[in-house]
């Protein structure tokens, strides 16, 4: 596994506040507009545990794995073939600094094509949405 991206963002609502938003996995199946945070807005979806972890699975077929370590104020998503992404939420006065860390988790040949810029802006972007959306969720 190796490190590939770090992004940071504060969010204005204090670390409990923040961990409700983000920590919110349960199962069930949703729409993309009543599925758990981190993977709302991504289509219809049907979510499981399995003593471990949570499966999402997507209409398309592909499946990630989420796992909650609340204890740690970390969860991680990662994907079937090469992506983890882990979110570590840490207090910062009232507000909750996120920090995402994206890690490639197969053969470096392959991941080229993803390293250049853009693609590292694209994640950049989605994650300070992600933050945005966060805030307009907790008021």
């Amino acid at each position: 596994m190796k490190l590939i991206w770090t992004f940071n963002c504060e969010v204005d609502m204090p670390l409990e506040d923040a961990k409700s938003v983000f920590f919110d996995f349960r199962e069930g199946k949703f729409n993309e507009l009543s599925a758990p945070f981190l993977v709302a807005g991504k289509g219809d979806v049907k979510v499981t545990f399995d003593k471990i972890h949570f499966v999402i699975e997507f209409a398309d077929g592909h499946r990630e794995f989420v796992y909650v370590e609340k204890e740690n104020n970390t969860i991680a998503i990662q994907g079937e073939w090469w992506y983890r992404g882990e979110y570590t939420l840490s207090s910062r006065d009232q507000k909750t600094n996120v920090q995402l860390q994206v890690f490639n988790l197969a053969d470096q040949e392959w991941l080229a094509s993803l390293m250049h810029i853009n693609a590292v802006r694209k994640h950049e972007i989605a994650f300070r949405s992600l933050c945005k959306m966060a805030e307009r969720k907790h008021v």
